[in-house]
């Protein structure tokens, strides 16, 4: 995954350059925290494009099939973390002859109810394998 995490993350500092035209300040801002810690639920920590003081929690998951469905898994703790933080965003990633295409985003409330439940006290899930229909996928990066 860290191949695909720089892409995004780099196609993430080019975004905020593009748009803020803060340069090199806000650039170094975009970090990519799964290189350190794994376990905080997400991948990159960006600022938000609308407010410096914000920021924005990424995800990236890939998915090797680009035809009707994303494929991904996602961990019990991405879920958790995903859905106490509105900021939170799955980054969708296709890989295309060893190259990576961003083809969306969505937030954790879209593809919630796709997520398994525990039914029992005696089992839970820690992984889920999610079949999300590229149609929710929104565009780009947010």
């Amino acid at each position: 995954g860290d191949h695909r995490d720089l892409h995004v993350r780099s196609r993430r500092q080019r975004q905020m350059c593009i748009r803020d035209r803060l340069g090199t300040e806000v650039y170094k801002k975009v970090r990519h925290v799964s290189l350190t810690d794994d376990s905080l639920g997400y991948d990159i920590y960006t600022p938000s494009c609308i407010s410096l003081d914000d920021f924005l929690l990424y995800e990236v998951k890939t998915s090797s099939y680009s035809g009707k469905f994303f494929n991904f898994y996602i961990s019990r703790n991405e879920a958790k973390i995903a859905a106490k933080n509105t900021n939170w965003f799955l980054i969708g990633v296709i890989k295309k002859s060893n190259k990576f295409e961003i083809v969306g985003h969505l937030k954790f409330d879209v593809f919630e109810s796709f997520l398994p439940t525990d039914n029992s006290e005696n089992a839970s899930w820690e992984s889920a394998k999610v079949k999300l229909p590229m149609h929710l996928l929104r565009k780009n990066l947010p």
